[in-house]
């Protein structure tokens, strides 16, 4: 469970999150969703400690995030929107070395799982200088996987994913969270979000809109799946 207290995030005084309290259950799927300036990227990375000047707690079921960073890194997968990777390792390489972060039995074997479930072929051997941007993602999204960590946070890193690659992750996080884990993923696109969540948080201007079980949502969103815009409206209408 990851436990989020009364979270204020400013940019330049301007609030980017405002008074956010929020619960990421274990064994569920939650989506964050919200307009572009939402918040939603603020929140992840708040989420997994790596914003200094915040304010309001973070809890990783009973540990506070800021007092145990070590311990809980050791268990938590980030793939975040922004892909800064080691250009000078391979595929092999750079997954190996963050799967060494954190328990993995059978090192190698683990690895060349999670990239074949990535959809990472021979391009796993070039270097990560010489990788698309698409090429990248996947290489953040196989690091963020690897030895099984028992929280994962995904912002904006399933996006544009090849409709193979993305069947495979997403059967792959529902196995994970049936097994017990924290997932979280912020995307904008909603046919995701509804296909692969089991609650959905709603963001907007730094606020917290509303928190929705899936079919809560599929009710909302029924007659509007074309237009997000017009469910954003719908839903902060209803807070």
């Amino acid at each position: 469970m990851i436990t989020i207290e009364h979270l204020i995030v400013r940019y330049e005084e301007q609030p980017a999150l405002d008074d956010i309290s929020l619960t990421f259950a274990p064994g569920k799927i939650t989506g964050v969703i919200g307009p572009n300036g939402a918040g939603k990227s603020t929140l992840i990375k708040a989420a997994v400690g790596i914003l200094k000047d915040v304010n309001g707690q973070i809890y990783y079921d009973q540990q506070l995030l800021f007092k145990n960073r070590f311990p809980i890194k050791k268990q938590l997968g980030y793939a975040p929107e922004d892909t800064e990777l080691f250009p000078y390792l391979n595929g092999v390489e750079f997954v190996q070395l963050i799967g060494t972060l954190r328990p993995t039995d059978n090192l190698a074997g683990a690895v060349d799982a999670i990239l074949n479930l990535g959809g990472i072929g021979d391009e796993r051997q070039d270097l990560i200088m010489n990788y698309s941007h698409g090429m990248r993602k996947k290489m953040a999204l196989a690091a963020a996987l690897i030895g099984e960590p028992r929280y994962i946070l995904i912002d904006e890193g399933l996006n544009g994913l090849d409709a193979p690659t993305l069947e495979g992750i997403k059967q792959y996080l529902r196995g994970r969270a049936d097994a017990g884990c924290t997932i979280v993923v912020a995307s904008h696109d909603l046919a995701l979000i509804k296909t692969l969540c089991d609650t959905i948080v709603v963001l907007n201007e730094g606020q917290l809109v509303g928190s929705f079980s899936a079919q809560e949502w599929e009710t909302i969103i029924q007659d509007q799946a074309a237009d997000p815009d017009r469910i954003y409206e719908i839903v902060s209408r209803a807070k």
